[in-house]
């Protein structure tokens, strides 16, 4: 992938965490602006009563603007400018209950109680954001009204408040102020790391994706998923499958009447076809072999009608290669053989070299019932074993019982579209 998609690509997770985070961030303010409510209710019933209504005026309007409005404008495109100005609500709102203390209760329990460890909170959040500069505005901003909040506040207190309780001095303001940057620079660590994990993530699924995309050229993208996953066993997997084996008619001679790079074209021309109707039916290509294919259906994802589907990609598959020319201008013809049966599905080489392959006498016996294709003059052949399990969409007629290299005589028989039928039903992805 070049630079370009890269940083798209990370923009745009970026942009998705971020807004995830957001309302993550608005669900949390809201349980505070709850949290604040009821500590109201506390002061309220223990300490002065117009705190209750007060703080809960501050509560009430702080959770109804992130349940209810703040959800419906945010967006990808609003989010830039919503962030700022939920930073500055959330820095404001939790500092809110300091300002009411100090003209209810008095500058003295304003400044020492626990309302202004809220913008700590405030300001640690910024971090969620994965914005740095955001983290250090909300450290800076939450400084800059704590002492606002200590002037204001220090206004009302007397020389002998501030002489009998040093915390109530400048020192101690200033201190608290320059914590709160602090807890900015600490907010915006939180934020770069989470700015890295979302590149990261990003680079990963670069990489799984290019993987699979070229990997997947060589290999069937089925086992490209087995093998990353790691579920692929050393002693392979054993599976009822339909075995589908197709085979150029032919091909011999017109390869030796053109030129090499000609006859690969025409190879790459009915591949590419034939290779989607395979997938498009649930099945998996396992390898080409020359002038032909093998896939399987069944494997190694399960498909209880796999009888069905390889018959139908093998219908589909005879009729598209007839609309591929051949180099001598003439419809290329295929003949696919069928049948069913127990293979070991896995991998087999050495520790240099390996291939995942599937292996067992069905496969042998899939190519037999191909090569018959030629002497019956039908281009779909299937064994009993195919036709026992072919749903009523299909129909088959006997071809006659055929002798095969290497084994006993197989009776074989001719499979088409039953009348009127769906040509293709819903079948795996």
């Amino acid at each position: 992938m070049n630079e370009d998609l890269t940083a798209n690509l990370l923009k745009e997770e970026l942009s998705r965490t971020q807004l995830r985070n957001e309302r993550l961030v608005a669900r949390m303010m809201v349980v505070a602006a709850l949290l604040i409510g009821l500590s109201g209710v506390w002061a309220g019933l223990t300490i002065d009563h117009s705190l209750l209504v007060r703080l809960l005026v501050i509560a009430l309007t702080v959770s109804a603007w992130y349940a209810f409005a703040a959800p419906r404008l945010l967006s990808r495109s609003t989010l830039p400018v919503m962030q700022f100005i939920h930073v500055t609500l959330e820095v404001v709102a939790t500092n809110a209950p300091v300002m009411v203390d100090i003209f209810t209760v008095g500058p003295v329990y304003a400044l020492t109680s626990t309302p202004p460890l809220l913008t700590f909170v405030s300001v640690m959040l910024a971090g969620m954001r994965f914005n740095r500069r955001l983290s250090w505005y909300a450290g800076i901003l939450g400084a800059t009204v704590w002492l606002t909040l200590y002037a204001l506040a220090r206004a009302h207190l007397t020389g002998a408040e501030i002489e009998a309780m040093p915390t109530l001095s400048w020192n101690f303001a200033i201190l608290h102020a320059s914590y709160l940057v602090l807890a900015g620079w600490l907010s915006a660590l939180i934020a770069k790391a989470g700015y890295r994990l979302a590149q990261e993530s990003v680079s990963h699924v670069q990489d799984k994706a290019r993987v699979l995309q070229t990997f997947g050229e060589y290999v069937a993208p089925q086992a490209v998923e087995s093998i990353l996953a790691g579920t692929l066993s050393e002693m392979g997997e054993r599976r009822e499958v339909t075995v589908l084996f197709a085979d150029i008619r032919n091909f011999t001679s017109q390869s030796s009447q053109v030129e090499p790079e000609r006859v690969v074209a025409w190879l790459n021309e009915v591949f590419g076809p034939l290779t989607d109707i395979v997938a498009d039916h649930g099945g998996m290509v396992n390898k080409f072999l020359g002038d032909g294919l093998l896939a399987v259906f069944g494997a190694p994802k399960d498909d209880p009608d796999h009888p069905d589907h390889a018959a139908l990609a093998a219908l589909a598959m005879a009729e598209a290669a007839t609309r591929i020319l051949r180099p001598d201008g003439t419809p290329t013809q295929i003949g696919v053989g069928l049948h069913v049966g127990d293979v070991i599905l896995g991998s087999v080489g050495t520790a240099r070299r390996r291939d995942y392959t599937v292996i067992g006498d069905a496969v042998n016996t899939a190519s037999r019932i191909e090569s018959l294709t030629k002497t019956v003059g039908t281009p779909v052949l299937a064994s009993e074993a195919v036709i026992e399990r072919l749903s009523h969409a299909l129909t088959a007629r006997t071809a006659g019982l055929h002798q095969v290299k290497g084994k006993a005589p197989i009776e074989v028989f001719s499979v088409t579209h039953a009348q009127g039928a769906e040509p293709t039903p819903s079948h795996p992805q």
